[in-house]
């Protein structure tokens, strides 16, 4: 031990207050990451938030964080020319913060805001998500609550803000990724209320008052914003906001691929009530127009479900998807800068005619039930009411066309989650041969889904054939092409040719030869694909090829 030489003081320094600058933070999204446990996202999975209504605060320099420090997260900003439906004169927060729900009235009173003399237009908007379980209620993240938003004493909506969790587009996670929540799920963006509050107000002030079932346990992270907005910018504009099938992006899983009917958003724009408008959709090449009907105010949406299209209008295509609105309420669209709305797709699984379904339940098959429907949405085969614990086996077959199939488990839960005690189970698909053409996982949820393409003439054709071969060229054609044909040993040979609805248009049998090529002429067949089955003897083959005008 020696003596010191000096001592040293610690003086703390305050780092907000004058005259450095007060940071006031605001929150403009908010997302709860995934359960991570054993998942892979691969290159990366994306989320989208429309944040136009925050343009006036992302100006200059802005300092932006994502409060997380267990995932690496990529934020980037598009930022889209053209003009908003209406300009953002104010933002202003009425609530924000954590906020117990045994004391909840008196932490989140009724607010009175000061309305601004020359706003046209308001708007609340809400994002609540609910935290703290093990306690006698499990409150907040798992017992369900009524909350509402008042405006001058005046219900403007109500709503459960437990959100079902079952159908996440990022599944199977690891955790309990299926539980319902309150107002989130892992791996999704917390849910959030726009509510258009103009209607409600008047003068020169609003009471604002966002209530919620009480609980004695609890608590909400709580964000409550109000928008002030000038007058629409158009009278008439309608928009595509979403397409949401087809599109190959991650978020859009649950619906995809397929090559059922088209699922799209629109919105209006306008400050008249949109209640009509043509829509122009269709994958490259094809296009059919839908007129919708119905009754939309400013700013309010609609999920519309189009007309389906047949599988040679999906497979000519070149894997986009196109979507245009047009002559809202029989008028010009005075903003033609979201009329048009593009993705791309995958094309769907394409099975055999006759598949071989594998079907083994678990210790709650009551909650299963399976079905096969058109892609128009015609139901063609269900079967329910199965026992525990059993393996059941159906031979389905199909004529040639797009299908969707539905695995539905009621209890939310799939038929293989690892925190439960109801055991495993499985589905499969299977060839006539016996071989795995499709496997799904058990941890789904509440539902499988599979839009795929039945080919009668694929199977056992299509396999390997030592004995066989042949090609198709060109292919694509006009018509006129060329099948030349390879045998182990010469033999009489049968050429046929078949179109998508399984009728034969052309055939022809050629003399014992080892090899050799056929000229054929098809230019009369309209556009599409058709299948050329090859047969000799107890071999044969099929192969695919595309007539294009």
């Amino acid at each position: 031990m020696v003596s010191p030489d000096s001592t040293i003081h610690r003086v703390d320094m305050p780092y907000f207050g004058d005259p450095y600058e007060v940071i006031v933070r605001w929150e403009i999204a908010r997302f709860i990451t995934p359960y991570g446990n054993g998942l892979s996202l691969g290159d990366g999975f994306t989320w989208v938030y429309d944040v136009t209504d925050y343009a006036p605060m992302l100006r200059d320099s802005v300092h932006i964080t994502a409060g997380n420090f267990q995932e690496l997260l990529d934020l980037k900003f598009y930022m889209i020319e053209g003009t908003p439906p209406r300009e953002v004169k104010k933002i202003e927060k009425v609530y924000s913060g954590y906020y117990n729900l045994n004391n909840f009235p008196a932490l989140v009173p009724p607010d009175t805001v000061d309305l601004l003399a020359d706003a046209f237009t308001f708007k609340i908007k809400t994002r609540t998500s609910g935290h703290l379980f093990s306690n006698p209620t499990n409150c907040a993240e798992f017992c369900y609550k009524t909350h509402n938003l008042l405006v001058n004493g005046v219900e403007t909506r109500g709503w459960q803000i437990i959100r079902e969790c079952s159908d996440n587009p990022l599944y199977p996670q690891g955790g309990t990724w299926i539980y319902d929540r309150a107002g989130w799920c892992p791996g999704l963006k917390v849910d959030e209320q726009d509510i258009e509050i103009t209607d409600f107000v008047s003068g020169n002030t609003a009471i604002i008052d966002y209530n919620s079932q009480a609980d004695e346990y609890g608590a909400y992270v709580l964000e409550v914003q109000m928008f002030s907005y000038g007058a629409p910018s158009f009278l008439l504009d309608a928009a595509v906001d979403e397409v949401i099938a087809p599109n190959k992006l991650k978020r859009y899983g649950r619906y995809n691929p397929t090559a059922s009917a088209p699922i799209i958003v629109i919105q209006n724009r306008g400050a008249e009530t949109l209640t009509q408008l043509t829509i122009q959709y269709g994958p490259q090449g094809a296009n059919k127009t839908f007129n919708w009907e119905g009754e939309l105010a400013f700013m309010e949406k609609e999920t519309v479900e189009l007309e389906a299209f047949d599988w040679e209008e999906w497979d000519a295509g070149d894997g986009r998807f196109s979507v245009e609105v047009n002559n809202p309420n029989g008028s010009a669209d005075e903003n033609t800068m979201n009329d048009v709305y593009s993705t791309k797709y995958d094309l769907p699984d394409i099975y055999p005619g006759t598949i071989v379904i594998h079907f083994k339940t678990n210790l709650m098959a009551h909650q299963n039930t399976y079905e096969f429907l058109t892609n128009t949405g015609v139901q063609i085969w269900e079967k329910n009411n199965f026992e525990n614990e059993t393996l059941y086996i159906d031979t389905i077959s199909f004529l040639n066309g797009c299908y969707d199939f539905y695995l539905w488990d009621s209890g939310d839960n799939g038929i293989d989650f690892w925190a439960n005690s109801e055991g495993k189970g499985y589905i499969r698909f299977y060839d006539l041969n016996g071989d795995l053409i499709k496997f799904f996982d058990g941890d789904f949820g509440g539902k499988i889904y599979n839009s795929f393409y039945a080919d009668m003439y694929l199977g056992t054709m299509e396999n390997a054939n030592t004995h066989l071969g042949f090609d198709i060229l060109p292919n694509p054609n006009n018509g006129q092409f060329v099948v030349s044909y390879a045998l182990e040993n010469e033999a009489k040979i049968s050429l046929s040719i078949y179109n998508s609805a399984g009728q034969k248009v052309w055939g022809r049998v050629e003399a014992g030869k080892k090899q050799g090529k056929l000229k054929v002429e098809l230019g009369m067949l309209p556009a599409g694909i058709y299948s050329c089955i090859i047969k000799s003897g107890e071999s044969s083959l099929s192969k695919k090829f595309i007539i294009s005008k």
